[in-house]
């Protein structure tokens, strides 16, 4: 089976309009639509739920100089 995408739109009035590439046969086919909808802003929930799962996370906090000071040996590390 052959498979071509293609775009289209969906109008005001519920048809569907698509224009075919000129090398599609004529025939019967099968459509399948997958809606490009916007995608849900859920970001502040997101953020929110990871924020929370860090503070009860068992994880000890580190400063600035800690983390900075452990980049560094890292990066002295790749010249080894």
């Amino acid at each position: 089976m052959k498979e071509i995408h293609v775009e289209g739109l969906v109008g005001n009035d519920k048809t569907l309009h698509l224009i075919l590439p000129k090398n599609v046969e004529e025939g019967p086919v099968e459509v399948i639509l997958r809606a490009k909808g916007k995608p849900k802003r859920n970001g502040d929930r997101v953020l929110t739920s990871f924020f929370e799962k860090v503070r009860q996370s068992r994880i000890p906090a580190r400063s600035k100089e800690e983390i900075d000071r452990a980049l560094q040996e890292e990066r002295n590390s790749w010249d080894e």
